[in-house]
């Protein structure tokens, strides 16, 4: 779920045309990390999640297309992050969400290796033995949203940013609600086919326990409403829509059918939008 730039002009800058295509007078803006394609890409495997968010919430301030609010769309981890940012910040305010493939509900595997890849096999091997320990907590991002159902009590005391951005922990923090239902929709969309994303039904906000995945309303933290998850299904404002095919795989049909219609709403008396592409956090707005 990391490995894309806000730099590379085939995947994000094309994204970015097809959305001003389908959009008329979008404004469109992205935001990179390091100053070029390999810092950026860099960006969505090294580095500290709950930081990266800071410098977004600093930097989106500074632009005046943005100020009266935006729609945002997130790509992979980018869909996570984003929700991150709703909570950790909000300003300026994201109006509707779209997600899609993001782990909201965590992680509890690796990409699959190919059966001759040694370099990957024993890399991932080592680093589920050492998901939990500072160093990755601090330096690796997939790391600080892998949730293992067997080493709950690990995740809970070591993990540095899924158990607060999921609202896990006691006491709850009453803001990261308030600022999630804030948003006019919340759109998370999954893969059919998902293979990146382990188990698939975490792009809906499944939870994870031993030998089950625990969907979304039968969750304590939907039934409880730590987040305001069902506040915003009650009041119709959460969508959960699924495409066909493997992980991120682009239908522009259902795309124009199913995504735009929250990205044209009005914001105040301006037009904006965000879009966050991410398959290197590349926070690529």
């Amino acid at each position: 779920m990391a490995g894309d730039s806000a730099y590379n002009d085939d995947t994000m800058g094309s994204f970015k045309r097809e959305l001003e295509g389908l959009i008329p007078n979008a404004f469109v803006h992205l935001v990179a990390f390091g100053g070029n394609q390999n810092n950026d890409q860099a960006s969505g495997f090294w580095g500290m999640v709950t930081k990266q968010i800071d410098t977004v919430c600093a930097e989106l301030k500074e632009v005046p297309e943005l100020a009266h609010g935006f729609h945002a769309i997130g790509l992979s981890q980018g869909g996570l992050f984003l929700r991150g940012y709703v909570e950790q910040c909000n300003q300026p305010p994201i109006r509707n969400l779209v997600t899609l493939g993001a782990p909201h509900g965590g992680i509890f595997d690796t990409p699959a290796c190919g059966d001759h890849d040694y370099f990957c096999k024993t890399f991932y091997g080592k680093f589920k033995q050492v998901v939990y320990t500072q160093h990755v907590q601090t330096n690796i991002i997939p790391g600080q949203y892998f949730k293992d159902p067997a080493r709950l009590d690990q995740y809970y005391q070591s993990s540095t940013f899924l158990p607060a951005i999921n609202n896990e922990l006691e006491p709850r923090n009453a803001t990261h609600k308030v600022r999630l239902t804030s948003l006019g929709h919340l759109v998370m969309v999954r893969y059919a086919e998902d293979e990146m994303v382990k188990p698939p039904l975490s792009s809906w906000f499944a939870s994870l326990e031993l030998n089950r995945t625990v969907p979304l309303r039968e969750s304590q933290l939907y039934q409880e409403d730590w987040l305001g998850l069902r506040t915003l299904d009650e009041n119709g404002q959460l969508h959960l829509v699924t495409f066909p095919g493997r992980h991120l795989e682009y239908n522009a049909a259902l795309f124009a059918r199913d995504i735009v219609p929250y990205l044209v709403q009005p914001i105040a008396q301006t037009w904006s939008w965000v879009t966050v592409l991410d398959a290197a956090m590349s926070l690529v707005f």
